[in-house]
């Protein structure tokens, strides 16, 4: 049946189990997983799904459906960076099959889109339907890798009004995401730019009470030139 789908993960998780010693791991696996089954708890989330760094969450076609599913994501990628779990996901819609096995159409746009991003977020595929709102959606140029075609997309809104700037870099290199002492690739750093950049958007735009649903070119490019 056709379904709404979130599929996310977390940026260097493979860092974080290589770099850090078994005890220190285990405390940081317990943090995750209470990250993940809180906010799902606080959401009324039924149909979820954990493996490893790997979340699957599906909501059935309504608009409180969707908007639980849209309130989930982003209180997770809140709560995520808060705690050094730095995350990146895609929401879809499409044919999906939900049991010990999740496949679908749906699942192999979310996993192709989510792998496509340049940034810590969540993007969405085509949609019946969007809570448009800039709490919980707006229309963007969400960032992709080099080679991906520039598109715009429907984006979560989570600007961290717990992290200063200045502090974002630290949740970004912390909590076994980097060796001590290891400097940041370029890769990671267009990520937290396009990240930050983002925030700037989102916050400009509704300090002029702008439109979500549509995408402001002279802010974007005033944030981006400056």
């Amino acid at each position: 049946m056709k379904s709404y789908l979130l599929v996310a993960d977390v940026l260097g998780f493979s860092n974080i189990v290589s770099n850090l010693h078994p005890n220190h791991l285990s405390r940081r696996m317990a943090t995750w997983l209470h990250i993940v089954e809180e906010t799902s708890r606080e959401m009324e989330i039924k149909d979820i799904q954990l493996v490893s760094d790997t979340i699957f969450v599906r909501e059935v076609v309504s608009e409180d459906g969707l908007q639980r599913l849209f309130q989930f994501s982003k209180l997770l990628l809140q709560r995520g960076m808060q705690n050094s779990f730095p995350i990146r996901g895609a929401i879809t819609f499409g044919e999906l099959t939900w049991g010990k096995l999740i496949y679908g159409e749906a699942v192999i746009e979310a996993y192709n889109l989510e792998r496509s991003l340049d940034w810590i977020g969540i993007a969405c595929g085509k949609l019946p339907d969007v809570p448009w709102s800039w709490d919980l959606a707006c229309y963007y140029l969400v960032p992709k890798k080099g080679n991906e075609k520039a598109t715009f997309s429907v984006a979560i809104p989570w600007p961290i009004l717990e992290i200063e700037t200045k502090d974002f870099r630290g949740k970004w290199t912390s909590g076994g995401l980097l060796k001590n002492k290891e400097d940041i690739t370029w890769a990671s750093y267009s990520k937290l730019f396009n990240t930050l950049l983002f925030f700037k958007y989102a916050r400009q735009c509704m300090e002029e009470n702008l439109q979500p649903n549509k995408f402001n070119s002279e802010v974007y490019e005033k944030l981006y030139l400056t």
